[in-house]
């Protein structure tokens, strides 16, 4: 797998020709490529894990805030009722979450 077009490979070894002889231009240029590709991968690779720790946050987080919404509905509920019925509303929400 290489990281460079072929316009780019033959700049390249042109860039390098000055200072390295005949095949072994070529071949760091391929060289380079190649470790431009791996690194490119690399950091794809990365970024993968990282959105997908991400998303795992805000599905926790999102789940955390439904259920502490669950509580605020339940008090809301429980203050709107007799302190007698009190304990019937609240097992009722426990009931229907």
């Amino acid at each position: 797998m290489t990281g460079c077009s072929g316009e780019e490979t033959s700049l390249l070894v042109e860039m390098l020709g000055s200072q390295f002889e005949g095949n072994i231009s070529s071949a760091l240029a391929d060289f380079i490529c190649a470790k431009a590709a791996n690194r490119d991968s690399d950091q794809d690779a990365r970024l993968e894990i990282i959105t997908d720790s991400l998303d795992t946050v805000f599905l926790l987080f999102s789940a955390y805030l439904v259920f502490i919404m669950q509580c605020g509905f339940a008090m809301l509920c429980a203050g709107s009722v007799r302190s007698k019925n009190t304990m019937n509303i609240l097992l009722k929400n426990v009931i229907d979450a």
